[in-house]
């Protein structure tokens, strides 16, 4: 019997990763702490912004080789930031609500330039994330793509 529930906890999961598999993001929030929270739901916008681009990820079969995707230029990973700038939470949502991804982003205001966190195993995050992406660069930090940028520190 503990095999069999061992089974259809596997299968379920399996399934479960299937439908959760490329499902487009519908809203991006951004918070922080003793921050107001940014909600960005422009269907443009936040198409531009794909989660399931990027190291990790695939299209028929073939995997991604973009250098900026999602919001991360991935040429660029560095060290991390000084700890004494702010750092966001970016979390992507499903149009059903569905949290798909979680990154923390942190902005050097005086290169306005941004940086973005993949959470590592240790982080809260990273069983979100690599419960349909395992890009095997979790745990380091990547400049934010210009793109990203462009949208996100206006609003912050």
């Amino acid at each position: 019997m503990k095999n069999f529930n061992r089974v259809v906890l596997l299968v379920a999961l399996l399934f479960s990763s299937v439908l959760f598999a490329k499902t487009p993001v519908a809203k991006i929030t951004i918070t922080a702490k003793g921050r107001a929270s940014v909600e960005i739901t422009d269907p443009k916008t936040v198409s531009f912004f794909n989660v399931w681009s990027g190291p990790g990820t695939s299209t028929n079969g073939e995997p991604s080789t973009e250098k900026q995707s999602f919001i991360i230029d991935w040429e660029h990973r560095c060290a991390a930031p000084p700890a004494n700038l702010q750092r966001y939470r970016v979390l992507f949502y499903a149009k059903n609500g569905l949290l798909i991804y979680a990154v923390d982003y942190v902005v050097d205001g005086s290169s306005q330039r941004g940086y973005v966190y993949l959470p590592g195993k240790s982080d809260d995050a990273y069983r979100v994330n690599t419960r349909a992406i395992l890009r095997g660069v979790e745990g380091n930090w990547f400049r934010a793509s210009t793109a990203w940028d462009k949208v996100a520190i206006p609003q912050l």
